[in-house]
């Protein structure tokens, strides 16, 4: 598949039963943008990222790759261009660096970088590299199996960084620390949340209430909105 420039959701409608979801969504990342959709609990924020990683199939509507229905793409190669964090992720009965590295190759100083950058270095200097993380990280906390799992997507260097809630088991110095991180990366990042910390980094926020766009722009031009 062709590198990706752009993902849009044209009018897409999205509904559980009769219980209707999302309502009418307009949405794009171009390449390298940093786009952060925004809104409180229940406003159809995780059903969005489903749709987008074809978890879910939108009701009404078009989801588009490079201008072209995403149906016209191989799935496979579709979803090898994004490096994915979900609130139910996973890791591996694996050491700390094949959770991160998934046994790619990355340079040690790539490796320094992320562990710096998502605030793995407390870890590391106790445990190692080398510690396996147990059953689905059953011997770290819940911030630290967070950490692993962000610090995998930086190190896949995939096109797009799609992350559902990433920063919800952290400390405001690990949030802004790994927030920095993506906002300098090449790659397009789309970020799901309701915290408020992380609005300031984000090229362009798309605020959802009940199922539909309310407001996009920069959070200052959404201020100014109210």
């Amino acid at each position: 598949m062709e590198t990706i420039s752009s993902i849009k959701m044209e009018q897409v409608f999205f509904s559980y039963g009769e219980e209707q979801i999302l309502k009418g969504i307009d949405f794009n990342i171009k390449k390298g943008e940093k786009v952060l959709i925004f809104g409180k609990n229940g406003c159809g924020k995780t059903t969005f990222m489903d749709i987008l990683l074809r978890l879910e199939r939108e009701k009404e509507g078009n989801v588009k790759v490079n201008d072209r229905k995403i149906e016209e793409f191989d799935m496979n190669s579709y979803l090898n261009k994004l490096a994915v964090v979900l609130t139910d992720f996973y890791l591996f009965h694996d050491t700390i660096k094949n959770n991160i590295c998934l046994h790619q190759d990355i340079t040690e100083k790539e490796m320094e970088e992320i562990i710096e950058v998502c605030g793995l270095h407390e870890l590391i200097e106790q445990k190692g590299l080398e510690y396996n993380v147990g059953e689905n990280g059953e011997h770290l906390s819940a911030g630290q199996r967070q950490k692993i799992c962000i610090a995998r997507a930086l190190a896949s260097k995939r096109e797009f960084i799609c992350m559902d809630e990433p920063t919800s088991n952290m400390d405001i110095e690990s949030k802004q620390k790994i927030m920095r991180k993506l906002k300098q990366m090449k790659q397009g990042v789309l970020m799901i949340s309701h915290d408020q910390d992380v609005l300031e980094y984000a090229d362009k926020i798309i605020y959802i209430r009940n199922g539909m766009v309310e407001g996009q722009g920069t959070i200052e031009e959404l201020g100014k909105k109210n």
